[in-house]
């Protein structure tokens, strides 16, 4: 019964989204694994392994890249911090949505 209720968050996963994980990447400053591809898979499921093959190709985890765009000061470098060469696979679609998430008052574009 309790893993039945570890895994019933993810059957309404935008609540799980915008409650559970943006609180968590407030409280810690980062994003785990689990939560950064709980988001992609919202965005577009079949996604994800390219979105994993892009991330692996940065050789940076997925906590230090969260970091550093908790710690940008601007939506322009929030943003920026996906879209740099450095993290192939990823355009603007996917990291507006991972913005999203975590900043759900703020409309991110180019």
């Amino acid at each position: 019964m309790k893993d039945l209720e570890k895994y019933l968050k993810y059957y309404w996963l935008e609540n799980y989204l915008f409650d559970n994980v943006n609180k968590n990447f407030h409280n810690r400053g980062h994003l785990n694994p689990e939560e950064f591809f709980a988001i992609v898979i919202w965005k577009s499921n079949r996604a994800k392994t390219n979105v994993r093959k892009g991330i692996i190709k940065s050789t940076r985890t997925i906590c230090a890249i969260t970091a550093e765009i908790f710690q940008s000061k601007t939506p322009e470098e929030k943003l920026d911090v996906f879209l740099s060469p450095k993290i192939p696979n990823i355009g603007i679609p996917m990291a507006s949505a991972i913005l999203t998430v975590c900043y759900p008052q703020r409309v991110y574009h180019r």
